[in-house]
């Protein structure tokens, strides 16, 4: 499975990290809101904290994670350097994307019963679209541009260009996983605002 890559158990490692965190974090989150009706039903509370709660919870597990994966790191010979904190801003990006996707999910999740089974399935062709076990170089260069299109895809490319090769990802690559994450941000948390009142009435 190496495909000729340098270091493939740290190379699958950090993907598999990364992957898992937004996976097992928005399939956690999914119930989370109808899990803890009674709570919002005799309380006034907002469905978007139980989400934000379990996200922080996996986060945490996370950077674990990591310094688990930073252990290995060590061991295989590289050194931690300024490019970590690169990693680690990347990290808080990721958490906040993988927020908003927890967020639609589970707005989802309340309006549609078999939610949870459809997740399973685009979940796990979201794992065969990001470069986790293969290099993102074996697609198709006419392919590459909608395969970016895919946010989980940047952050393992992003996360993988800083910590094994110390290289800055280009700025406009950046910019552009900063956009699409702020901007699905900014779409959940006003569909969280505005339809809390009806998600409680559902309840």
């Amino acid at each position: 499975l190496s495909v000729g890559i340098d270091n493939f158990h740290l190379y699958i490692l950090l993907g598999l990290v990364m992957w898992n965190f937004f996976a097992d974090t928005v399939k956690d989150a999914m119930s989370s809101v109808m899990g803890k009706a009674d709570i919002l039903k005799s309380i006034r509370f907002k469905p978007s904290l139980l989400v934000l709660s379990t996200c922080l919870h996996s986060f945490v597990t996370y950077l674990i994670n990591v310094v688990v994966f930073l252990i290995i790191y060590l061991f295989s010979g590289f050194v931690i350097d300024i490019y970590l904190l690169g990693f680690l801003l990347l990290s808080a990006l990721l958490f906040v994307f993988v927020y908003a996707s927890a967020l639609l999910v589970s707005y989802f999740y309340m309006q549609l019963d078999d939610i949870d089974h459809i997740w399973d399935v685009v979940s796990q062709m979201l794992f065969w679209m990001t470069p986790i076990v293969y290099p993102i170089n074996n697609v198709p260069q006419l392919f590459e541009r909608f395969y970016m299109l895919n946010p989980v895809t940047r952050f393992v490319v992003h996360g993988r260009s800083l910590m094994l090769y110390d290289r800055v990802p280009p700025t406009k690559q950046l910019l552009i996983t900063a956009f699409i994450t702020l901007f699905l941000t900014g779409v959940t948390m006003y569909v969280f605002r505005h339809q809390s009142r009806r998600f409680i009435e559902r309840l």
